[in-house]
């Protein structure tokens, strides 16, 4: 079964993770991975680290104290002390990002030995994400999701896939305008290489490369008839940073379609139908039923090489050496 690994943010333990297992659990073997680093104090250790600046205060307040510092050297010495602090600390914050990168990546190692995994990625995870792809070789994946994405908008996937072919097949960036902790990311992307506002308005790039999608249950005008864009930006207008982990319901219509390689838009249209089904069986009206089940079998999906239902389980009938009949008639049923 292909695993789907999930990486949290900061200033979290990953409760989402927990919650949208069960979405993905009958189809995917889900796999947490989780660091510590930034469990507290996430943005204050993104740019200075505090253990170094907590050491200076320390050793200042014992400065302060020694008898033998009175005068000139304790006016001079302990401000100048602070700031050294200060300096070093902002230093070290990057081995601290180093050391959580690492551990994501032991984590996330052995489940791409035999076969890529899935990714979806929230925040900080998604800065994570894209620069263990891209600093670490045996790094590849199959489909990835970024919610609440730190990742510069420039962030070169295309370079990255033309480096490395197998690093990822596709990416969905779901993003919204009124996410206040990308906002506040792009206050130190210059302190972090790579770091950025994607979450809040989506990847720049290429149009042959990036695309998109106004809402999320909207078809990708661009991807009409052949789909082919690497990143689609999709427009969740109206979500917060963590809005998307509310129940498993956004998992479930969105991500796991996805995850399927299938436009969740078209999946959304395919549970229309089947509901549409359902309904009129439950009311008893053949005809009408007819009609819908004579619908679904006719239409075109991009899922299914721009084939209809119909044509489609044709095929897979010849394919096994099923009776298409048979196969047809289970489709209705």
């Amino acid at each position: 079964m292909k695993r789907v690994l999930t990486i949290h943010g900061i200033n979290t333990a990953g409760k989402w993770q927990e919650d949208i297992e069960p979405v993905l659990r009958p189809f995917f073997e889900p796999v947490r991975v989780r660091y510590r680093h930034y469990r507290w104090l996430g943005g204050l250790k993104l740019v200075l680290e505090p253990w170094v600046l907590i050491g200076f205060v320390v050793a200042d307040g014992l400065l302060w104290w020694g008898e033998w510092l009175r005068g000139w050297l304790l006016v001079v010495g302990v401000p100048l002390g602070l700031l050294l602090g200060v300096v070093l600390a902002v230093v070290a914050a990057p081995i601290r990002r180093k050391v959580a990168l690492r551990s994501v990546w032991r984590q996330a190692s052995p489940c791409m030995k035999d076969k890529r995994p899935h990714i979806i990625a929230h925040s900080f995870g998604t800065y994570l994400t894209g620069t263990a792809l891209q600093e670490y070789p045996a790094a590849r994946v199959r489909r990835v999701v970024l919610v609440g994405c730190v990742l510069h908008a420039s962030w070169n996937w295309a370079t990255l896939k033309l480096r490395k072919r197998d690093a990822f097949d596709e990416v969905r960036n779901d993003w919204t305008n009124k996410d206040a902790v990308v906002w506040l990311a792009g206050w130190i992307e210059r302190r972090i290489p790579g770091f950025g506002q994607a979450g809040r308005s989506g990847f720049r790039g290429d149009a042959a490369v990036v695309h998109n999608v106004d809402y999320p249950t909207a078809l990708c005008r661009a991807c009409n008839p052949v789909p082919g864009a690497l990143v689609h930006n999709v427009d969740c207008g109206g979500l917060g940073h963590s809005d998307a982990f509310i129940g498993p319901a956004h998992a479930e219509r969105f991500w796991l379609p996805f995850l399927w390689g299938i436009d969740p838009a078209e999946y959304g249209l395919l549970l229309d139908f089947c509901e549409s089904a359902a309904d009129q069986q439950e009311l008893g009206n053949i005809n009408r039923l007819k009609v819908v089940e004579d619908e679904l079998l006719s239409w075109e999906w991009q899922w299914a090489d721009r084939k209809t239902l119909k044509d489609y389980i044709t095929g897979l009938a010849r394919e096994v050496r099923i009776p298409a009949n048979v196969i047809t008639q289970s489709a209705r049923s």
